[in-house]
């Protein structure tokens, strides 16, 4: 399997031309080619397929509307689906979260020891993630690299760490505009899970950003078969649609 790196053209006639350009077998001997993913799924990647109304949020992939076509008349076809939903907390508040399941502490982030806490939930989060589809393993120092800037000047009750001997849970959200709370990244132990553990964290973070005067939730970048899916289409309105692209594929 190739992956599409960064992906740019001046429209949509430039960029089929690159992805028929790639595809074309005496350059590339991959079976199947994937795209866009800038690095691997740890990074940028996807096509906004449904552009919606709302405004752009940090870390979300953006793309001019004509990607989608572009993509379709260079022969390749959808492989993966995604969508991120927004909650209007006017509407519908978020309840008293339910307690956490017997032995476990829920704490909030300890900024003055980030690196200690970053390395403490660096395997928590690769294992949770592994699962993911075009799931790519990440050395602890590349972790360190991309969650420190976000962690660094964040309320540290927006990261919200779950713990029995060692960390269990993690959830963290990052503010958009002025009144858009973003719920990022959710990871949990798979041995914790049916357990309660995930609403737990996403409800007190939720609570804890409508106590701060935020009015909209948005559930970032679900792929639509997961789990937590379900649960967010009883709370929440779609926002925008995302897509990841393939070509061939084993004979």
């Amino acid at each position: 399997t190739c992956y599409l790196g960064h992906l740019a053209g001046l429209d949509g006639g430039c960029v089929t031309e690159l992805l028929s350009f790639a595809r074309r077998p005496d350059l590339i001997a991959a079976r199947e080619i994937l795209g866009p993913i800038d690095g691997n799924t740890w990074h940028r990647y996807r096509v906004v397929t449904d552009q919606g109304i709302q405004p752009s949020f940090p870390l979300e992939p953006a793309n001019p509307e004509w990607w989608p076509v572009a993509f379709e008349d260079a022969g390749f076809q959808v492989v993966e689906s995604y969508w991120s939903a927004v909650r209007d907390l006017r509407r519908r508040p978020v309840d008293v979260p339910p307690d956490a399941p017997k032995g476990v502490v829920v704490r909030r982030l300890d900024r003055a020891r980030l690196d200690e806490e970053l390395d403490a939930i660096y395997g928590l989060a690769v294992e949770a993630f592994a699962s993911n589809p075009l799931y790519t393993p990440i050395d602890l120092e590349a972790f360190r690299a991309m969650y420190r800037p976000i962690a660094y000047g964040l309320d540290p009750g927006l990261c919200l760490i779950a713990e029995t001997d060692r960390p269990v849970g993690l959830m963290l959200a990052i503010p958009a505009h002025a009144e858009h709370l973003v719920l990022k990244t959710i990871a949990v132990d798979e041995r914790m899970r049916g357990k309660g553990l995930g609403n737990c964290l996403l409800a007190t973070i939720a609570r804890y950003g409508q106590d701060l005067g935020f009015t909209h939730l948005i559930y970032a970048l679900m792929h639509e078969s997961n789990r937590s899916s379900e649960m967010v289409r009883r709370l929440a309105e779609p926002m925008r649609r995302y897509a990841l692209y393939g070509f061939g594929g084993a004979p």
